[in-house]
């Protein structure tokens, strides 16, 4: 396997895990989330695709998102 592949997939895992945490799953539950979405069929038969790259900040989005979401105040409101 080549590194990016691998760290593709450990950056995936890393996001899901965070935002199952942030979203009140128990760290347990998290780690279990992030193990059985990280090496999923669909991440494994992409995993040689470009599109691979793109499913990988998938999980970083919704984590900065929720995070963001969470923090939101009334000045940061742009009409």
């Amino acid at each position: 396997m080549n590194l990016s592949i691998i760290l593709l997939l450990l950056f995936r895992g890393f996001f899901k895990y965070l935002f199952a945490r942030d979203i009140g799953v128990s760290k347990k539950g998290g780690l279990l989330v992030s193990i059985i979405s990280g090496f999923s069929l669909y991440n494994i038969v992409w995993t040689i695709s470009s599109l691979n790259i793109v499913s990988s900040m998938i999980p970083f989005a919704f984590w900065a998102t929720r995070k963001l979401y969470k923090k939101q105040s009334r000045k940061r409101i742009v009409f």
